[in-house]
């Protein structure tokens, strides 16, 4: 894989694949299909990854950490064509990040994943008091606060949690440590 020519990937992974599409995502990722795997960039080859995923049209996509790698252009870029697909072709996309800028308008939903995978709040957008209210207030990245504030409220709670049980260790004079 890592020697390989991109047009060889390309004509592989476009198997009866409209050619436009494959034109558009080539063009849009700025992929030159006469680069080698071995010799482009992490950016470079990120972009090649994704154009392999992205080539055949789907109707449901998981995307985890996609834009790892993409300077701004090429993620607002890729972050649009996403959009468009969902909103022409009626596709889901569900999007995992830790990276929020420039996300605000583009997610219909959210899920959020606590710790040990628990499900925290999920729902429309609109529909959570914390982003209208961030909103209302001119916030310009409520989803960066949002989770910025989930996420401190789990470390309270863990740190609560943790001390709670080094108490209760102490009172039954235990010495054992736990992380």
């Amino acid at each position: 894989y890592q020697a390989m020519e991109v047009s060889r990937l390309v004509e592989s992974a476009s198997v009866g694949v409209d050619p436009a599409r494959v034109a558009k995502l080539l063009k849009l990722l700025e992929v030159d299909q006469s680069w080698n795997l071995t010799t482009v960039s992490d950016g470079q080859r990120r972009r090649v990854q994704i154009l392999c995923k992205l080539i055949k049209p789907f109707k449901i996509l998981l995307l985890d950490e996609i834009t790892t790698d993409l300077d701004l252009l090429a993620r607002n870029d890729l972050l649009l064509w996403l959009r468009e697909e969902s909103e022409q072709r009626g596709v889901t996309i569900l999007y995992c990040t830790h990276i929020f800028d420039g996300l605000d308008d583009w997610p219909t939903h959210l899920h959020y994943l606590c710790d040990k995978g628990h499900t925290g709040w999920q729902g429309k957008i609109g529909d959570l008091e914390l982003y209208k209210k961030l909103r209302s207030e001119g916030e310009p990245s409520p989803l960066l606060r949002i989770a910025e504030s989930w996420l401190r409220a789990e470390l309270v709670a863990k740190k609560e949690k943790n001390d709670a049980c080094r108490e209760r260790r102490k009172e039954s004079g235990s010495t054992k440590s736990f992380s």
